[in-house]
């Protein structure tokens, strides 16, 4: 099955055929120690917030030491650091090494089209300005190291598996929707309108029961809300 974008997207079921094995240099590195830090810290915040006994037994395998690292790992992946680097390219488009507030902004506007369309663009807005605060950390500007936390961040909540494969399959999917690659091999958005319809053209694939609890139904309601977006 093919993407938005054109590219192939990788199965959902297949086996990540990768040498895991990482040497301690690896951890030392201080932007790994910086995610690790900050997932053990999500982590504490989300036991605090738990509501029963299931869910902080389910938190504190997600949260263990040994499953953040698994996560963490995948830094090495090739195929995961191919994605982010595609993304990074197409996000940065002022080729300026990082990201300012409207190139943010943009694509976050992407992935939402992507993921949850049905958010609405007054809503998207609104979440986008939030997770900027959040995400530039006070900063004028996003740097990669900080880019590629919050795509580890996005993967934790739209994988509901801990399995390294799920993380993979996720990030090359998600970046397969978003972009195009040019002759030049450089990443580029792809626009609205296609992600949109792609996200639509995902769901059709589903069967009936699962298409209609992705909200498929809802499709000519959401086009519609975001049609005055999708003129531009």
């Amino acid at each position: 099955k093919r993407c938005a974008s054109g590219m192939e997207a990788s199965p959902g079921d297949a086996a990540v055929s990768w040498d895991a094995a990482v040497d301690e240099s690896f951890w030392r590195k201080p932007s790994v120690r910086a995610q690790l830090n900050r997932m053990r810290e999500t982590g504490r915040q989300a036991m605090k917030s738990a509501q029963t006994d299931w869910d902080r037994k389910q938190l504190r395998k997600y949260n263990s030491e040994k499953s953040m690292r698994k996560r963490l790992m995948l830094l090495s992946h090739p195929e995961v650091v191919r994605s982010l680097d595609l993304l990074w390219q197409a996000a940065d488009s002022d080729g300026s090494h990082s990201l300012s507030r409207s190139e943010y902004l943009v694509m976050h506007r992407k992935i939402l089209l992507a993921l949850d369309p049905s958010i609405g663009p007054k809503k998207a807005y609104e979440t986008a300005c939030d997770d900027w605060i959040h995400d530039s950390e006070g900063k004028s500007a996003l740097d990669k190291e900080r880019f590629i936390r919050c795509w580890f961040e996005l993967a934790d909540l739209w994988t509901e598996s801990i399995q390294p494969d799920a993380y993979v399959h996720f990030l090359t999917t998600t970046m397969a929707s978003l972009i195009h690659v040019n002759a030049n091999k450089h990443a580029q958005w792809a626009s609205d309108k296609e992600v949109l319809t792609g996200h639509f053209d995902k769901l059709e694939s589903l069967d009936d029961e699962d298409r209609e609890a992705a909200g498929y139904s809802q499709k000519a309601q959401v086009f519609a809300s975001w049609s005055e977006e999708l003129r531009k």
